[in-house]
């Protein structure tokens, strides 16, 4: 096998979560050209993995987003000549997808309803054991079919050495600038005088409300980390700067209500100051972070910054 296509045009997280197929398909093909194909806007974040041959966008919510437009990308996907074609996604339109680009093996979900065109896409499908198992190893069930038994269960993040712009965004409001091992940790937070302390990242957005702790809580848990000592960072992504200003609104509110002026100093608000490959490359560089159920959190988490998620009532089946 040659050359392989992924397809997951789902959100943020959900492209986090492929990454452990992705790893294990280059681990059972390691000549092989592995191209990834995710929604608009996210193709930066995946373009420095090593095991990835190229990152294709789909713009589902924008120029692609009606039906018919799978007709012209389909032809695009055959000039690709892949020998596989995997999708994560089981709507009807990543069928259809699949179904016109004519890849010789496809491999996709098996679903008790859905519509008759699904059922047509794929050469090969996957039970997709949902909401049984947890979503890495579901998706990793659809290497089943090129009879890989997955190693990795891990999404392991790669990341280029942080640009100078990042770094400044993220040091000139605390006045100082990460040290040059700017990739290790436990060295980032060096002072000019060497001393270090702690640094926060508080993230209080997400794509659905009902994923969202109250902002009142972000900002009495951020007040709590400032009179520890630590420095406070607060992220949002486009769309999310609102309730990350109202955050930040609430921590002044309070510091200077307590007269506690020196600490307003520690706090940076980055809300809408950057993009997504800069804010995973900040997030790198914390303590600890602190968000919703969002794709960040995966990020975070992938990236092996300590990650504290926050759930509130949900129904699994909606993801």
């Amino acid at each position: 096998m040659q050359k392989i296509a992924v397809w997951n045009t789902a959100f943020l997280g959900d492209a986090v979560l492929t990454l452990p197929l992705l790893e294990n398909l280059h681990k059972a093909y390691p000549e092989a050209k592995i191209d990834f194909w995710v929604r608009k806007g996210l193709s930066p974040l995946f373009s420095k993995i090593p095991y990835i041959n190229k990152v294709y966008e789909f713009d589902k919510r924008g120029k692609q987003k009606a039906l018919f437009s799978v007709i012209p990308l389909s032809r695009e996907i055959k000039k690709q000549n892949y020998d596989c074609w995997i999708s994560a996604h089981t709507s009807l339109r990543s069928g259809l997808v699949a179904l016109l680009s004519k890849v010789p093996k496809r491999i996709g979900y098996k679903q008790a309803k859905t519509h008759f065109i699904h059922n047509l896409a794929y050469t090969d499908y996957v039970e997709r054991q949902f909401p049984e198992v947890p979503e890495i190893e579901r998706l990793n069930n659809l290497l089943r079919p090129l009879n890989i038994e997955p190693s990795e269960l891990n999404p392991n993040f790669y990341l280029a050495t942080p640009n100078a712009e990042s770094l400044a965004k993220f040091s000139e409001g605390f006045g100082f600038i990460p040290s040059t091992k700017s990739l290790n940790r436990h060295n980032v937070f060096l002072s000019e005088s060497t001393s270090k302390q702690t640094v926060l990242g508080l993230h209080p957005g997400s794509t659905w409300k009902t994923k969202q702790w109250l902002p009142e809580y972000f900002a009495k848990l951020a007040i709590f980390a400032l009179n520890k000592g630590s420095k406070t960072v607060i992220f949002a992504g486009p769309g999310e700067e609102v309730i990350a200003n109202q955050v930040n609104s609430l921590i002044l509110t309070q510091l200077n209500a307590e007269k506690k002026y020196d600490l307003t100093k520690n706090i940076l608000n980055l809300a809408g100051k950057l993009s997504l490959t800069e804010l995973t490359e900040c997030i790198n560089l914390l303590d600890a972070y602190v968000c919703n159920d969002s794709g960040t959190m995966h990020i975070s988490w992938s990236l092996g910054t300590p990650t504290f998620g926050i759930f509130g009532p949900t129904i699994p089946e909606f993801g």
